[in-house]
């Protein structure tokens, strides 16, 4: 989760992670120090602050997070293997679940697409980003191009 989150460039400084994650700095340090020591990420100096660091991922970070997404959209092909109305309407309905836990401050995703700017839903779900309406195969819960 921690290298998507870098990768998507959802947050890139020490204190958003922790404060996105709700983990503590020790647990944040060591979980950092091993994408660091797998060169799956690399940190790089504030300029205003050289004790502060910003986090992208590397060449080989990107690679695996390719791997990483591939895996999540196969699993996701499990949950909605023929694309059945009956398989669709539990997805929907397991997306509404989810979102109204982040409303209710249950659930801490905030960059899922009915939180988003671009976002509209009027008959279908529609994504103003992509310029297109959303099947629910296409709805995510931590969407890179998520705009507050």
């Amino acid at each position: 989760e921690l290298l998507l989150l870098i990768s998507n460039n959802f947050f890139r400084e020490t204190a958003e992670i922790l404060d996105y994650l709700s983990i503590d700095k020790t647990t944040l340090s060591k979980s950092m120090k091993v994408l660091l020591e797998k060169e799956y990420i690399q940190s790089i100096p504030q300029e205003k602050d050289r004790r502060a660091k910003y986090y992208s991922v590397t060449r080989s970070g990107k690679a695996l997070v390719r791997e990483i997404e591939k895996s999540i959209h196969e699993q996701v092909a499990k949950l909605l293997p023929s694309g059945k109305p009956e398989q669709l309407k539990l997805y929907d309905q397991i997306l509404q679940i989810v979102y109204r836990g982040v409303e209710a401050n249950i659930i801490s995703l905030q960059k899922m697409c009915f939180t988003c700017a671009y976002y509209e839903h009027q008959e279908k779900p529609f994504c103003h980003f992509l310029n297109e309406p959303l099947t629910l195969e296409k709805l995510q819960i931590l969407c890179p191009d998520h705009k507050d």
